[in-house]
């Protein structure tokens, strides 16, 4: 989930970095995963995806002969069969509905390869005044978003053609394999930075069934708060405000609770949800980062039943905690050394590639990144900047550890070091 939403906000960062502009769709499937019709999908991954033999079998079985009931007391009502779904809560359930979704993909590919030029001037900037198409396909949860030159008097009028055409596509494609798109729940946003959205971007709509959308000012992306400027300022308030609930619920009961009881209740409900698409806050202001940083100290006295006005640096040492911006920079750095070595998915590992020189240099044996040019604060928060600006920095013997854990168990101890030390 999170390395999905990175990969778009990524582009969507440099985007902005290079003065441009996107539309983001973010596209509602109605009860997706219960109107999966079993046969298209086991066509579906013999035809498309090559499964056969004993793994076919497998997932047929996996699939046939499932039923419910409802039991209120002592009555009990006749099995209902389910021929169109595939079961949430299940580690298969997401992946075989990726499946079966997959041809939304060739139709944005086929979208996508229209808009490129084909131009036989090799001088000629082929990226000059050209709408590029960008989606991200994650479960149920669908983006698609077109980047436009808000300087360009046509750009914009184009990425809403673009928009409608491939949504018409997409929704043509879902209605014939029994899926249903909410047009009215579909939200759109308009991403660029405050002076191009106030001065440059005229007012649009876009069509979707018989329902024109007009762009919202934030919209939620797979749980995180999205908005126009892509501050994530309303997604650290509202995630603050969700972890001053759980504390303060937790406060309620901390005179039954001895101190590691205390910390698993924190681990479980308040450091999970700060750690939650956290790369996504890399390089961002100071005072939107403060909400979330008060909880973190607030907890920390809390577990330690100290005074509200104590210190809470000492506090977090003890406890061995990362502060917030600390553990920002653990999770990309997990997902740089993830990236290089197999553990993640292939569109993340594409946004970043080793560096090599064009001759030998020292710097050769130094295990570095490629770094990325950014010319705005935009830039510097996308993860093609931020990776290979925080991986250049860590020591050679870390870059170059054999295992994930070793990896994570060493870097935690440098991050902490360099935080209270």
């Amino acid at each position: 989930m999170e390395t999905a939403l990175l990969k778009v906000n990524n582009n969507l960062l440099t985007a902005c970095d290079q003065e441009k502009c996107a539309i983001l769709v973010l596209l509602d499937l109605s009860a997706a995963f219960d109107t999966v019709d079993h046969t298209i999908l086991l066509e579906r991954l013999r035809g498309r995806f090559g499964i056969q033999g004993t793994a076919f079998k497998w997932i047929k079985s996996y699939l046939s002969g499932r039923s419910n009931s409802v039991k209120i007391q002592n009555s009990k009502s006749d099995p209902h069969s389910h021929d169109y779904n595939v079961p949430q809560g299940s580690v298969l359930g997401p992946q075989l509905f990726g499946d079966y979704t997959s041809p939304l993909e060739d139709i944005m590919n086929e979208q996508s390869s229209r808009l490129k030029p084909s131009s036989s001037d090799p001088k000629e900037d082929p990226e000059k005044d050209e709408n590029i198409l960008g989606f991200h396909l994650y479960a149920d949860d669908n983006q698609i978003y077109v980047i436009f030159d808000p300087n360009s008097e046509t750009s914009l009028d184009e990425a809403v053609s673009i928009l409608e055409a491939v949504i018409a596509d997409i929704r043509s494609w879902i209605t014939s394999n029994y899926l249903k798109l909410n047009n009215d729940k579909t939200e759109v946003l308009v991403i660029g930075s405050s002076y191009n959205l106030k001065k440059k971007v005229k007012p649009f709509k876009i069509q979707i069934g018989n329902h024109d959308i007009i762009p919202s000012l934030k919209a939620r992306n797979i749980g995180v708060e999205f908005e126009t400027t892509l501050s994530m300022a309303p997604h650290v308030a509202n995630c603050a405000k969700s972890l001053w609930y759980h504390l303060y619920n937790i406060s309620r009961i901390k005179q039954y609770l001895d101190q590691k009881a205390m910390k698993t209740l924190v681990h479980a409900l308040i450091t999970s949800k700060m750690d939650f698409c956290n790369s996504l806050l890399f390089n961002i202001p100071q005072t939107h980062l403060e909400p979330m940083e008060r909880v973190q100290r607030a907890a920390a006295r809390m577990i330690s039943k100290a005074s509200k006005f104590d210190d809470a640096l000492p506090l977090m040492q003890e406890l061995h905690w990362l502060p917030v911006r600390q553990r920002i920079v653990f999770k990309i750095l997990l997902l740089a050394y993830k990236s290089q070595h197999n553990l993640a998915p292939e569109y993340l590992s594409d946004i970043i590639s080793p560096y090599v020189p064009n001759r030998e240099l020292r710097s050769s044996k130094k295990c570095y990144l490629t770094p990325s040019s950014p010319k705005t604060s935009y830039g510097e928060r996308t993860f093609s900047y931020a990776a290979p600006k925080l991986w250049k920095d860590l020591p050679l013997e870390l870059k170059q550890a054999s295992t994930l854990a070793s990896f994570k168990s060493s870097l935690k101890t440098l991050l902490f070091r360099e935080a209270y030390l």
